[in-house]
């Protein structure tokens, strides 16, 4: 219904697909679907959530691909998770944002996620002094706080 009226909506932690098939998940399908609408969103985060340090980082491995290719990176976002609520001492902030990294190993594709899709997602105004990922160029000044905002805020956190 929310989509159905227009709402733009962001989906938390890879949309939490079963951890034991992922792919097969029937609520990851529905996302899938529904995120080549142009109104959703999903958050690269918290990986750790969907089953686990190792399980939830192979689950990551194994939906980001999909998730690029139904959304694109203009609609995906990465977030640190922080505070890590209930897993404060099995994640670190380092090594949630090295993750990424493997999720996404192309580096343009990766700055997409990062600064693009926080962007949009946000309605904050490109920087001018850098160029979007696409290689666009961008016109308004607003890079500081998108950066940060894409950064997960001004000291790393971020949901």
């Amino acid at each position: 219904p929310a989509l159905d009226a227009g709402v733009r909506v962001c989906v938390d932690h890879f949309g939490r697909p079963d951890p034991a098939a992922p792919l097969d998940d029937p609520g990851l399908r529905h996302l899938l679907a529904a995120g080549r609408g142009g109104r959703v969103w999903v958050k690269l985060s918290g990986a750790y959530r969907n089953g686990g340090v190792a399980r939830g980082h192979a689950v990551a491995m194994e939906v980001t691909p999909r998730l690029l290719d139904a959304l694109g990176p203009e609609r995906l976002v990465w977030g640190s998770d922080w505070p890590h609520t209930q897993h404060e001492s099995i994640v670190r902030y380092d090594d949630t944002r090295a993750a990424l990294d493997q999720w996404v190993p192309d580096a343009r594709t990766r700055r997409a996620v990062l600064e693009d899709a926080a962007a949009a997602l946000l309605r904050i105004a490109p920087a001018p002094d850098r160029p979007r990922a696409g290689g666009a160029p961008e016109s308004s000044d607003a890079g500081a706080g998108r950066r940060a905002a894409a950064a997960g805020g001004p000291h790393g956190r971020g949901g």
